[in-house]
């Protein structure tokens, strides 16, 4: 079994807010010990935070899981707001039945996408 899998299924079972970055290969979570937004390398289980400097392996966040010290600290995931936007939006646009107002709704709704596919095509360039 491949370790990303062993990764992503103990944060996900232990419910811990966490962003997979695919292209980076590494999970982003919350601290166990100061709640600062950190990363585990995927390839080595390894991660580290500059805030506290408290690091270790996927084994040492097991070991605070089983002591009940991990964070219910949200991690800031970009994916699932772009998602949460779309819906926000299409709920907005549906509520609306003055026309003009949907035209302006759905002008900035293509000002927003064309602003996340640039950041995300320049993401990809930088890669």
């Amino acid at each position: 079994m491949k370790l990303k899998y062993v990764c992503l299924s103990f944060f996900k079972e232990q419910k811990i807010s966490f962003f997979y970055n695919k292209k980076e290969e590494r999970i982003y979570f919350p601290c166990p010990i100061c709640d600062e937004t950190v990363f585990l390398e995927i390839e080595s289980a390894n991660w580290f935070c500059q805030a506290c400097d408290e690091g270790g392996t996927l084994k040492v966040l097991i070991n605070f899981s089983n002591t009940g010290s991990l964070s219910t600290k949200k991690v800031y995931n970009p994916t699932k707001e772009k998602r949460d936007i779309r819906i926000l939006y299409k709920n907005l646009l549906s509520s609306t039945q003055d026309e003009k107002l949907k035209s302006r709704f759905e002008y900035f709704m293509n000002k927003v996408e064309n602003l996340i596919e640039y950041f995300d095509s320049e993401d990809k360039m930088t890669s």
